[in-house]
């Protein structure tokens, strides 16, 4: 608990505080930042890895998780193939 409210927190101590107080919601965000990963790094076998592995994570996370595996065949694609619709998704016409 924080003794003092004078203190100025990061972002990364607000994270890490609330991390701290629901151990379900820790292994929910390491699962999704090891996902964030493999993704950056196109590293397929740890994507798959994380996705196929069975975590005590909370509702929302299991929701991602299942959304994920059932588009197991896209996102392994975008994991090893050099092309993105990214832009055009993040575009409003």
């Amino acid at each position: 608990m924080i003794a003092t409210y004078d203190k100025k927190v990061t972002m990364a101590e607000r994270v890490g505080i609330g991390l701290d107080l629901d151990p379900q919601l820790a292994a929910g965000y390491e699962l999704l930042q090891g996902a964030m990963t493999a993704l950056e790094e196109h590293d397929v076998d740890q994507l798959m890895d994380l996705l196929f592995t069975k975590y005590d994570v909370p509702a929302p996370f299991q929701t991602v998780l299942k959304t994920l595996r059932k588009n197991s065949e896209g996102v392994y694609n975008a994991t090893v193939l050099p092309y993105s619709n990214g832009r055009v998704e993040g575009s409003t016409a």
